[in-house]
C-alpha cells in the first residue's frame, strides 16, 4: 500500500518526467504485477515520460518502450 501512495504522490505533482529506482522491487510478485499495470495505465493516460531503473529485465520489457542494458561501470552494452 505504501508503494501505491508513493506513486500516486509522484503523479499528483504532474512532473515533466518521472524517475523510478527499483519502484516495484520490494513487493511480492502478485502485488508488483498489479502495481506495474496500474502505473503503466496511469502513465499512458497522462502521457507521462518516465525512466525506471530495475534489475529485472522482464519488468523493463513490460514497462519500457526503450530498454538500455548497462554493464559496469555505466557502459551501455545493449540498447
Amino acid at each position: 500500500m505504501r508503494q501505491r501512495v508513493n506513486i500516486a504522490r509522484a503523479f499528483a505533482t504532474q512532473p515533466d518526467i518521472l524517475l523510478l529506482d527499483e519502484a516495484f522491487g520490494g513487493l511480492d510478485e502478485v502485488t508488483a504485477t498489479r502495481l506495474r499495470k496500474d502505473f503503466l495505465d496511469l502513465a499512458r493516460q497522462q502521457k507521462m515520460t518516465f525512466v525506471i531503473v530495475t534489475l529485472s529485465l522482464d519488468e523493463a520489457l513490460i514497462l519500457g518502450k526503450r530498454v538500455l542494458i548497462f554493464g559496469g561501470p555505466a557502459n551501455v552494452v545493449h540498447s
